[in-house]
């Protein structure tokens, strides 16, 4: 990520002519600028996590579409770690319908969502939450 997250991201791509995105940035820099120039020897499926992990672009492999899930679930919960120990919200502010679906602390929620995306995934050709929690995560 950019330096100081998605805010410096949005200041970034202000100030670009060209546009700045972060996960695009993030590919450039391994494939081109590490190891001295020469990038590092990644798969496409580890590359397209990079780019997809956020954004308009769906990742096309299952290995992205894990990456993207994981970054949901990563900074939903993290935003909300950081919103209560900063004293902005308690746990209790959050919706209880929210709550009541993903779980009331942070372990839990990201057990159930965890558990969620791996159920039903199962047999599928795709990786997916239950629309019940995709609603709920997106509410948080």
């Amino acid at each position: 990520h950019t330096p100081f997250g998605h805010a410096g991201e949005r200041v970034l791509n202000e100030l670009c002519s060209f546009g700045f995105r972060h996960n695009e940035q993030s590919v450039r820099v391994v494939e081109f600028l590490e190891k001295e120039r020469a990038g590092l020897n990644l798969t496409w499926e580890v590359r397209d996590g990079i780019r997809c992990h956020t954004g308009d672009i769906m990742p096309s492999t299952l290995e992205g579409q894990i990456v993207r899930f994981a970054d949901k679930i990563a900074y939903i919960n993290h935003d909300i770690e950081d919103a209560v120990r900063g004293g902005v919200i308690s746990e209790e502010d959050l919706p209880g319908e929210c709550s009541d679906i993903l779980g009331r602390t942070p372990s839990i929620r990201i057990n159930n969502m965890i558990v969620n995306i791996i159920e039903n995934s199962f047999d599928n050709s795709a990786v997916q939450m239950s629309r019940e929690f995709l609603e709920a995560t997106a509410r948080l």
